[in-house]
């Protein structure tokens, strides 16, 4: 099998240790490494571009390989719901991933079924966090506060985009010139 090897450095293991490691896997499970990809520094703290895994995944698109060998979970993307968004976009590519230290590959059916517990989590925890800024936003109105962008609509508005509007001028033109939105004018109308 064709296999791919990611590292990222982490402050449990070098990059070079893990790749030392995941090329001993490759070789006890009688796969052929086509490509390396690294990345180094701490991307997850920074948000810097991640060129490793942007060649992997292209590298992915192209079958150049079909399974990827990665030593820990927590070095393959910045957070579980860009990990899930990593593991799905390989698996629509045909490529599985194996991370190494967990024991975990995609390409098994109890791994399969672990990214899909994964996908479960991202999914929960973006229903509570919208939850939790609904209630939010609930409990500011009922203390009085206004929501969404401040507006500069007012009936003297509203009488100017009717005149403007009666003197043959466009929608667009006419929010250019009252400095509102097209909607806005459109809703005055």
């Amino acid at each position: 099998m064709r296999v791919a090897i990611y590292v990222r450095e982490s402050h449990l293991l070098s990059s070079q240790d893990q790749l030392l490691l995941l090329r001993q896997v490759a070789d006890q499970t009688a796969c052929t490494v086509v490509a390396t990809f690294s990345d180094k520094g701490d991307q997850c703290l920074t948000k810097e571009p991640m060129p490793g895994l942007d060649a992997l995944m292209k590298a992915a698109e192209q079958r150049v390989f079909a399974k990827v060998l990665v030593w820990d979970i927590s070095t393959f993307g910045n957070s579980m719901e860009e990990l899930v968004a990593l593991v799905q976009r390989l698996r629509s590519c045909k490529v599985d991933v194996l991370f190494h230290k967990q024991g975990m590959d995609t390409g098994s059916t109890q791994g399969y079924h672990m990214t899909n517990f994964f996908d479960s989590l991202v999914h929960y925890q973006k229903t509570l966090t919208a939850s939790k800024i609904r209630a939010g936003q609930r409990r500011a109105v009922g203390h009085g506060a206004k929501l969404g962008r401040p507006t500069n609509m007012t009936e003297s508005v509203r009488v100017a985009i009717r005149l403007l509007h009666h003197k043959g001028l466009g929608k667009k033109k006419i929010a250019k010139e009252l400095r509102v939105g097209v909607g806005s004018v459109i809703a005055a109308l």
